[in-house]
C-alpha cells in the first residue's frame, strides 16, 4: 500500500515539474541540494499543529473536499476527517516521517474533541511522539481551570493512560495558550492549583513576540529570533478572510522563516499546522486546485503542486539539505535590489500586500522587510522574483510586452511574464530581462526621485537599467 502511494506521489511531482520545465528550457539541470546544517550543534525539536475539529461530526462536513481541497490519504483523494482513525494513523505517521516530535492539538474551539485527542496521543505513544493542547480560555479564569483539569486528568496527569506521550517543557506539562497578549499576560499573573501543574507558551493570530508557538506571523516582522522557540509558516496574513486576497500562502515566506530559524537554532521550531488549508499554514499532501487563490499550494515555478510544501518541510526538518537549481548567477535567497543610477531600493508601493501593487524605487522603506525580494533560480539564469512580505511575483501589468509597461506584483502562475533573466556586467552589476517581453527592468524617465515607478524598456547602455543585489539571507 505504501509503495503504491509513493509511486503515485512521485508521478504527480514529476508531472508538475515537467509542466514547469517547458517554459524555461527543454532539459532542466539536475536539482541539487546545499547543506545548511553544518553550523547547527544540536538539532531542534519540531512541532506542528493539527485541526482536530475538522471531521464528519460537523454539520458543514463534506467527505469529498474541504473548502475546495482534497488530501492524499488512504490511497485516495478526500477531505480531512479526524473522526476516521485510519486517516489519523496515516497523518501521524506522515508527521513522524517529516521529523515532527510534538503535535499541538487545537482545542481552541472547545473541548468536545477530547476523546479524539486521547486517540491521537495513543498513536503518538507508539511512535515515540508526544502531544500537547492549545487552549483558549477567553479571559475567564474558571474556564481556564476547568480546561486545565480536563487536560491533566485525560492526557497529562498521573492517571492519564498515555501520560508519557504528553509533552513536558521545563519539567511540567505544556499548555499552548491561544489568546490575545493581554489575556496571556493575565494568565501568567494568575495563581491557582491547576495552573501550578503546567507550564505555558503563547500563540496568537496576530502580534509579534519572541518564543511564539503559532498561529500566524505578522508580515512586517516574520519569525522572531530566539534560542528557545520559533514559529515558521507559509501563511502571510495581511487581513482576515473577510477581505479576499489579503491572506495567502507563499513558499518563499516559508523558506525565509525556516532560514531565519535555522540560523538561530532554537530548542523548538513550530512548523505551521499540518492540515490547515483554510488559514494557509498547511503542509500535507493536498490538491488545492479548486481552492481560492490565497489557499493554493504552488511551487517555486508558480505551478499548482500537491507536494511542494510537504517536500520543503521535510528538507528543512532533516537538518541538512534544502534543494535549489544550481548554476545561477546568484543563490536563491532574500535580497535588497538597488538601482545603479539612483542608488534607491526597490519596494512595493504602500507595502500592504495587495495584488496589483506597483513596484517603485524609494529612499526609505515603508517598513524594512518591504524592500526584501526572494529570488528562485529556475535554470539558465532565469528567476522568479517575489516580494517577500506579499508572496506575489513581479510581472509587467497585464502581462504586456509593450514598452514602458509598469511592473506590479500579482498572483502566482507558471507563466513567462513572471520570470526574469539575470544578466551580469563585467563590473558585477545586473540587468533583469522579462522572459515574455524581452524588455529590461528600468526606472521611469531615468528618474533619481524616490517613489518613481519601475517599468520595462528596450535594453540600453543607461545606468538606470542596472541593478545591484545586497544579500540578506541565502540558501
Amino acid at each position: 500500500m505504501r509503495v503504491n502511494i509513493l509511486l503515485f506521489i512521485m508521478l504527480i511531482s514529476m508531472g508538475t515539474l515537467s509542466a514547469s520545465k517547458s517554459l524555461i528550457q527543454k532539459d532542466m539541470p539536475e536539482i541539487k541540494s546545499f547543506d545548511l546544517g553544518e553550523n547547527c550543534k544540536s538539532k531542534p525539536e519540531y512541532a506542528t499543529w493539527i485541526m482536530v475539529w475538522i471531521g464528519s461530526t460537523e454539520k458543514w462536513f463534506n467527505p469529498d473536499s474541504y473548502i475546495g481541497a482534497t488530501m492524499w490519504v488512504n490511497n485516495t483523494w478526500k477531505a480531512t476527517n479526524w473522526n476516521d482513525n485510519a486517516q489519523v494513523d496515516e497523518f501521524i505517521l506522515n508527521m513522524k516521517n517529516a521529523g515532527i516530535k510534538i503535535i499541538i492539538c487545537d482545542l481552541t474551539n472547545g473541548f468536545r474533541w477530547m476523546n479524539k485527542v486521547k486517540y491521537i496521543q495513543s498513536v503518538c505513544a507508539q511512535y515515540g511522539m508526544q502531544v500537547c493542547v492549545s487552549n483558549n480560555y477567553k479571559g475567564n479564569f474558571e474556564t481556564f481551570d476547568s480546561n486545565a483539569k480536563l487536560i491533566y486528568d485525560n492526557l497529562a496527569g498521573p492517571g492519564a493512560p498515555n501520560k508519557e506521550a504528553y509533552f513536558n517543557k521545563d519539567g511540567k506539562p505544556l499548555i499552548v495558550s491561544y489568546c490575545t497578549k493581554t489575556h496571556y499576560d493575565a494568565i501568567e499573573s494568575y495563581s491557582s492549583e491547576m495552573k501550578s501543574l503546567f507550564n505555558f507558551v503563547w500563540s496568537s493570530g496576530e502580534d509579534s513576540k519572541s518564543d511564539k508557538w503559532g498561529w500566524q506571523l505578522e508580515p512586517e516582522d516574520g519569525t522572531v529570533p530566539s534560542k528557545d522557540a520559533m514559529f515558521v509558516t507559509s501563511s502571510i496574513k495581511w487581513a482576515p478572510s473577510k477581505k479576499p486576497g489579503l491572506w495567502r500562502k507563499s513558499l518563499a515566506w516559508l523558506d525565509y522563516n525556516f532560514l531565519i530559524a535555522r540560523e538561530n537554532n532554537p530548542k523548538y521550531i513550530i512548523v505551521g499546522s499540518y492540515d490547515d488549508i483554510h488559514e494557509r499554514n498547511g503542509w500535507l499532501i493536498a490538491n488545492t486546485t479548486n481552492c481560492e487563490r490565497g489557499m493554493q499550494m504552488r511551487d517555486k515555478f508558480g505551478a499548482i503542486s500537491t507536494d511542494a510544501y510537504n517536500k520543503r518541510v521535510k528538507e528543512w526538518t532533516s537538518g541538512g539539505k534544502v534543494s535549489t537549481i544550481p548554476g545561477g548567477l546568484i543563490n536563491d535567497g532574500c535580497y535588497i535590489v538597488k538601482n545603479q543610477k539612483s542608488n534607491l531600493a526597490l519596494q512595493m508601493r504602500g507595502g500592504n500586500g495587495y495584488a496589483e501593487s506597483i513596484l517603485e524605487q524609494s529612499s526609505s522603506a515603508v517598513y524594512p522587510m518591504n524592500q526584501y525580494f526572494w529570488f528562485y533560480h529556475l535554470g539558465n539564469n532565469i528567476y522568479r522574483i517575489i516580494p517577500l512580505t506579499s508572496g506575489l511575483p513581479l510581472t509587467p501589468v497585464g502581462a504586456s510586452t509593450a514598452e514602458n509597461t509598469v511592473i506590479e506584483q500579482n498572483w502566482d502562475q507558471d507563466v513567462p511574464n513572471q520570470k526574469w533573466k539575470l544578466e551580469q556586467r563585467k563590473t558585477g552589476e545586473y540587468y533583469l530581462m522579462n522572459v515574455l517581453s524581452n524588455k529590461y527592468l528600468d526606472v521611469k524617465d531615468a528618474s533619481v526621485l524616490s517613489g518613481t515607478e519601475i517599468i520595462q524598456t528596450t535594453k540600453s547602455d543607461n545606468e538606470n537599467q542596472v541593478w545591484t543585489m545586497e544579500a540578506i539571507v541565502q540558501l
